[in-house]
């Protein structure tokens, strides 16, 4: 016959049991009932069709070749190199990301080499509407174009000479924009554009690649050609602009509203992006090509 003291104890392993079992159960209907958790997407951090896409983090190396208008010093960046800063990923906010050093600090670190020495004249140069300068989007009237050349020595921003710092700006972020570039499906391609923002002292520029609209219908590079980018596997995306034709403006700091138009440059550039980690799954949507036609404006004589 059992003592009151065994009695107890299997009451209490009774009790336990049931807790443990409740508390299982709990879990998987919680699991199965919830349609935003990362079993059901699939992908931890959300899955491609997503409202914040899949962060995917990636090596970049560059095409360091003649020609080429945006390279580095021909080795490979991986997101999360503490020692040079780097962000470098498919999918942030849908784009794809490169900023070789993310230091809030203005003169912290050059990575990237631009040759800026390929301007057109203001007169070759694309009529662009950016922005009527009180906030607000295009006023149908094309800006002024204000002459580059004093403002970004070639002899920095040409090609440098061996052992020189010339060619590197003070910061560099690289931006190919679009939807779901994370999602594009293995050997499809999407014309797109980026740009590509950099600082010299306390000046900010930048580089606008491909016709597109921004918020009030202002039209930063119209004329020019897309950025292309093609997803070559699971793991791959190659990204190229082969003309670099693109429209440069500096940014004033402060304030950061007032743009001026600096004209056309040819700034080519082309790099390979692969996934840190293998993705196994492509989901498949497809990114909205958010290249635009032209929009003329109206030149001040």
């Amino acid at each position: 016959m059992a003592t009151k003291k065994e009695n107890k104890r299997k009451k209490v392993k009774l009790y336990l049991t049931a807790v443990t079992s409740c508390i299982v159960l709990a879990g998987v209907l919680a699991v199965l009932v919830t349609p935003e958790t990362s079993l059901a997407k699939g992908k931890p951090g959300g899955g491609g069709g997503g409202e914040v896409g899949q962060i995917i983090p990636v090596c970049i190396t560059f095409d360091d070749a003649a020609g080429f208008g945006v390279k580095n010093d021909g080795d490979v960046y991986c997101d999360g190199d503490l020692k040079n800063k780097v962000t470098a990923v498919v999918g942030r906010n849908f784009n794809i990301v490169f900023e070789p050093n993310n230091s809030n600090k203005r003169t912290a670190g050059r990575t990237l080499f631009l040759d800026l020495s390929a301007f057109q004249t203001c007169g070759n140069s694309v009529n662009v509407d950016v922005s009527d300068g009180e906030g607000g989007g295009s006023d149908g009237i094309c800006d002024e174009c204000f002459d580059s050349v004093p403002d970004l020595p070639i002899a920095r921003f040409g090609t440098p000479p061996l052992g020189q710092k010339a060619g590197y700006p003070d910061n560099a972020k690289l931006e190919i924009l679009g939807r779901d570039l994370d999602g594009l499906l293995v050997g499809n391609t999407v014309k797109t554009n980026g740009r590509l923002k950099f600082s010299v002292g306390d000046q900010d520029w930048v580089l606008h690649y491909g016709p597109h609209e921004v918020p009030g219908g202002a039209t930063p590079a119209p004329g020019t050609e897309p950025v292309t980018v093609e997803r070559l596997d699971n793991d791959t995306w190659r990204i190229v602009s082969v003309t670099g034709d693109a429209c440069l403006y500096r940014r004033d700091n402060p304030p950061h509203a007032a743009a001026e138009y600096h004209g056309q440059v040819l700034v080519p550039f082309g790099f390979t992006a692969v996934a840190i980690e293998h993705e196994e799954t492509v989901w498949g949507d497809e990114p909205n090509g958010i290249v635009l036609g032209d929009d003329p404006c109206v030149p001040v004589l």
